[in-house]
């Protein structure tokens, strides 16, 4: 099944509608919009996306007909012409997930059923897109064949994070609670070349950043005693490891920008619902801290502006971690905010 939207104009486009259209304008009905914060509502099964401008001011809002809708962890993936916004049913009895192709010029959708369990992560690349799902499942979209093209089943559980490079995967997973390992497979063919035993960084790897041959992970184990996390690096052109000790093992998520390391810290068991982010210097190893007054949901860096979506803001910084601006959401209680657009300029 295929839906339309259609946003009105500019005139009373603060109101929201939903409906059916045989044909769409082909102006950018986006102009002007900076970000837009996805959320959705279970018990009304709907989604919505709130539009704001340069200024932060709350323009226009998008309804959709799909329940679930969103992409945490970073900016919603695109290509030139779509979002890919990872979808499911999350109150229906199959528990199906589902991807949303959304059209970044006119907001029309449409469902893309993959017939998948738990979809964890997709990254949108060329013509493909790859996906994590179904606990020990990687799969390759083909986009121009509307099918899946190309399936490996692994022994571990996959935690959901990797990285494409042209013409490797690498592909994080875990056996139990016992062992992690770092799987380098062939991107043409899934074949898996390499499977390495990383677990001396820590069990869970909970994010993954590439930058100029260097893999960089974040790891977590939470059945340790050494209060030490570590920032793991894989070299992918040696093919050997390094890392950096940071003061808590509560990692979560990574970027590197420029000649700093950005990742943020959970909340520890004294104060669950304060994050910080960690600022280290790639040079001198130098670090400072932002301590947050809310949990993160959405860390991710464009064009040298650090973005940190919470339930209640979306805070833009600076790469020295002063806040460039906040935009209070304006998120309707029953809602939960699921994710960040980040529209062209």
């Amino acid at each position: 099944m295929r839906y339309t939207i259609c946003k009105v104009s500019f005139i009373i486009s603060t109101l929201m509608f939903l409906v059916s259209c045989n044909t769409i304008d082909a102006s950018n009905f986006n102009s002007g919009y900076f970000v837009g914060v996805i959320s959705f509502n279970k018990t009304k099964k709907v989604s919505f996306i709130n539009q704001y401008n340069e200024k932060g001011e709350e323009t226009n809002k998008i309804k959709f007909s799909i329940e679930g809708m969103g992409y945490l962890d970073d900016f919603i993936p695109f290509d030139d012409k779509n979002f890919y916004v990872k979808a499911s049913n999350v109150l229906s009895k199959n528990g199906k997930n589902y991807l949303i192709e959304v059209d970044k010029l006119t907001n029309r959708y449409s469902k893309i059923d993959l017939d998948l369990d738990d979809i964890y992560k997709i990254i949108v690349k060329d013509k493909k897109i790859y996906i994590t799902h179904s606990i020990n499942k990687f799969s390759v979209y083909d986009k121009r064949k509307e099918e899946i093209v190309e399936t490996i089943k692994l022994d571990d559980y996959i935690t959901g994070k990797f990285h494409v490079d042209e013409s490797k995967i690498y592909l994080f997973s875990r056996e139990g609670k016992e062992k992690s390992f770092l799987n380098i497979l062939n991107e043409e063919n899934l074949e898996l070349i390499e499977k390495i035993d990383i677990t001396k960084f820590g069990l869970y790897q909970n994010d993954v950043f590439y930058d100029d041959g260097k893999v960089y992970f974040t790891n977590y184990d939470i059945s340790s005693n050494n209060k030490l996390g570590k920032i793991g690096i894989y070299n992918t052109k040696s093919g050997e490891f390094s890392h950096i000790n940071v003061g808590s093992k509560n990692l979560d998520k990574i970027r590197v920008h420029d000649d700093k390391i950005y990742v943020t810290i959970k909340g520890d068991e004294n104060n669950t619902l304060k994050d910080t982010v960690m600022v280290i210097n790639r040079n001198s190893f130098l670090s400072d801290k932002l301590n947050l007054e809310y949990n993160i949901k959405v860390f991710d860096i464009i064009e040298d502006k650090i973005f940190i979506l919470s339930d209640k803001y979306l805070d833009i910084y600076d790469e020295n971690l002063d806040l460039y601006q906040r935009i209070k959401l304006s998120i309707d209680r029953e809602s939960v905010v699921s994710g960040i657009i980040v529209y062209d300029s």
